[in-house]
């Protein structure tokens, strides 16, 4: 903690200062930092600060944000902070303001203008990144940005407002509550062709808005960014969901392997979190006619959703924001039949959820209940249920040219049928960002100027930190040197080409942390490559490697048992 005070008297090393707060207090001199003047308190660019240091910016965003100020300015780069409620700046009044310069204050509208005139007068494409921890509001500063655009490229009908729906979409299917955040990017995907070895987690996007020569908006396309997990699993090159059922028993590799890596959230909460927002959309605002098609039940009944303790959003209402996602379905050309089958296989995975399985034998083999349960994922996907049964309760071997199904025990028929719901509802997202990308596509029109926002993951810092964590951290690294050598590095760089007579500005290059990561034959992407092929390799095994060939990196920290520590640039 920074305190604000007045130095009284110094003496040697030591000094006597007055807090703002009225203590007076001896501490080190070498721990003073000075502080600016009163006239600058709140100023909209931190460039303007006589003293840039790390309180002064903290006092001067405090500041701000109690006014609900919640953007701030560091040259080119805009700050926001999160409000955690609605501030009423994103208007078409506030829109017109800085279309037509009516306003320098810093906002993410300023922003998007900026890239839009550098785009349509020096003729190059603009990249907008929003970075930032998790919970930062990332998501809703890029909707922001996309919003400004549209009005720009033409205003809100046609192109325009499909674009800004697909926000609707995405959100519904790509977020979920966690512990720090109510609605949090945590979007699940598959590769294409669709593959059980690809099989991966997805968080975060990258829309590019295309442009006219005119500067109207002809079109868009989202890619989603993924990063594949270690799953050793046989391929499935599969059109229907039938085949992907009988390909699911013939994954040659233990399944357990597989769900260690892919934790996902259609699956496995954790306690105070709920699993994708659709879920909860759909069990609150189905209406009764489709919900008796689907033997849709209330979400308190599906074992998936019920695991976390946590079923609905203080201040949202579920049902309605399900009417809103069938609007958005209508406007970017989803038409109605093939809405119902995307209603289908989310029901199907929550009754994925609550079949149940029953010893057959001494050996503990299972086999499913031919409950409810069973039939209603049979009937959604559109199998028997005897095909559905044996194939999330076997599990089949090729020997020689026959093939011979082998029974598998409760674990392992389990974590089978959780597959099945992972690969059912990645599929199933993929679908959409597939048909959204066919309603936006771009026409003859297009030239090839566009606006890329990036939406990334933010960094996270949990009680238990798996692969995904370290995934999602070192993308944030990767960043955070893009931040630096634009900021800095680049912008010295040209003051000394152009013999500009100025102090240098000494901020910390990352790239030894990225070494760590990187770096071939020893950094830990690379060792740990090398031990997933290894025999006999264990989490230990992984760890004393990782200590063994790191320990001289000052961003890697050792620990006891199977653990390990990053020191990134947000936190260890």
């Amino acid at each position: 903690m920074w305190g604000s005070g007045t130095i009284q008297s110094t003496s040697g090393e030591e000094s006597i200062v007055s807090l703002s707060n009225g203590n007076v207090i001896k501490v080190s001199t070498s721990q003073l930092l000075p502080a600016n003047p009163g006239i600058l308190e709140g100023v909209n660019d931190l460039i303007q600060l006589s003293y840039l240091n790390e309180p002064s910016v903290l006092h001067n965003l405090k500041r701000r944000y109690s006014h609900d100020m919640i953007y701030s300015k560091a040259g080119p780069v805009l700050i926001a902070v999160n409000p955690f409620k609605d501030v009423q700046i994103y208007g078409k009044d506030f829109v017109t303001s800085y279309r037509e310069k009516a306003t320098d204050s810093p906002h993410v509208f300023a922003i998007a203008d900026n890239a839009y005139n550098e785009m349509m007068n020096e003729f190059h494409n603009l990249n907008l990144s929003c970075s930032g921890e998790t919970g930062a509001g990332k998501t809703e500063t890029a909707k922001f940005a996309m919003q400004y655009l549209a009005s720009l490229g033409g205003g809100y009908g046609g192109k325009e407002c499909k674009i800004l729906q697909t926000h609707c979409i995405l959100e519904a299917f790509g977020n979920a509550k966690t512990s720090r955040n109510d609605s949090s990017s945590r979007f699940v995907s598959s590769s294409s062709p669709l593959s059980f070895a690809h099989c991966s987690l997805l968080k975060g996007k990258l829309i590019d808005i295309h442009f006219t020569a005119l500067g109207k908006i002809s079109g868009a396309n989202i890619q989603t960014c993924k990063h594949v997990l270690l799953e050793k699993v046989s391929s499935c090159h599969s059109s229907t969901l039938y085949q992907v059922l009988s390909l699911l028993s013939c994954i040659v590799s233990d399944v357990d392997f597989f769900v260690t890596f892919e934790q996902s959230r259609v699956v496995q909460l954790a306690a105070g979190e709920r699993s994708y927002h659709i879920f909860y959309q759909l069990c609150a605002g189905a209406p009764p006619a489709l919900r008796e098609r689907l033997n849709l039940k209330m979400a308190n009944e599906y074992n998936y959703l019920v695991q976390s303790d946590c079923l609905v959003i203080n201040g949202v209402d579920d049902g309605q924001k399900f009417q809103k996602l069938k609007e958005a379905f209508d406007i970017v050309q989803i038409c109605k039949e093939e809405q119902e089958q995307v209603f289908a296989m989310l029901a199907a995975v929550l009754w994925l959820g609550n079949i149940s399985f029953q010893v057959i034998d001494k050996e503990n083999h299972v086999e499913a209940l031919a409950d409810e349960a069973l039939t209603s994922v049979a009937t959604l996907i559109g199998c028997a249920p005897h095909e559905l049964m044996q194939a999330i309760s076997t599990h089949r071997i090729q020997v020689g040219k026959d093939s011979i199904a082998k029974k598998l025990t409760l674990q392992q028929a389990i974590d089978t049928r959780d597959a099945l719901a992972k690969f059912i509802y990645a599929s199933l997202f993929d679908w959409l960002v597939e048909q959204i990308n066919n309603s936006l596509e771009a026409g003859k029109k297009h030239i090839g100027r566009s606006i890329s926002i990036i939406d990334i993951y933010g960094f996270e810092s949990l009680k238990k930190n798996s692969f995904e964590q370290f995934c999602i951290n070192y993308a944030n690294e990767r960043l955070q040197q893009h931040f630096n050598r634009h900021l800095f590095k680049l912008e010295q760089e040209e003051y000394d080409l152009e013999g500009i007579d100025w102090t240098k500005v000494v901020f910390e290059d990352n790239q030894e942390c990225l070494d760590l990561f990187e770096k071939k034959p020893l950094g830990i992407l690379s060792l740990l490559d090398e031990e997933s092929n290894a025999p006999n390799s264990t989490d230990f095994t992984l760890a004393n490697k990782l200590k063994q060939h790191l320990n001289s990196n000052s961003y890697f920290k050792g620990d006891r048992g199977r653990a390990f520590g990053v020191l990134h640039f947000a936190g260890e």
